[in-house]
């Protein structure tokens, strides 16, 4: 194993998740309620002032600052939908969100009773899971018709 790979592949940066929490909401939104939930443990044991409203902590970013310092790996459009999935499903609360500026501060926060609930129940998520990888990729095609690779199929079997 050289340097970089054990940097990337242990490094610091590393983000992880609830496998259960996945096969509930979705491998995205699981990303990005840990993501948040990080977040806000960090403000309320720093006990930052501001970051408290209504009884919650509140994370304060920007769509450019969430992706870049936490979830570059993915588009920005990404980012947008599973806020607004989550949002949707009363996962997540917003705060001064500015819907179509890239660069405007907003509030997010969990609902941890909703999301408690959506765990005793699931049928109350309106989820949509595409990407839990449920659907095979377009290039399993080949195997109902070959059943097998073989080196025919550019392989190298």
């Amino acid at each position: 194993m050289t340097l970089a790979s054990n940097y990337l592949l242990l490094g610091e940066t590393s983000i992880s998740f609830s496998a259960e929490l996945a096969g509930l909401v979705g491998m995205k939104n699981a990303l990005l309620l840990e993501v948040l939930h990080e977040q806000i443990v960090e403000a309320e044991q720093a006990k930052r002032m501001g970051h408290i409203q209504d009884g919650r902590w509140w994370v304060l970013r920007t769509y450019r600052e969430w992706h870049d310092e936490h979830l570059p790996f993915w588009r920005m459009g990404t980012l947008v939908e599973v806020i607004e999935q989550l949002v949707l499903n009363g996962l997540v609360h917003v705060d001064g969100v500015a819907v179509y500026s890239l660069d405007t501060s907003f509030g997010l926060t969990i609902d941890y009773d909703q999301l408690d609930r959506c765990i005793a129940d699931p049928t109350l998520l309106k989820m949509d899971k595409v990407d839990c990888d449920d659907a095979p990729p377009p290039w399993m095609d080949q195997f109902e018709n070959h059943g097998r690779l073989s080196v025919d199929d550019g392989w190298g079997g």
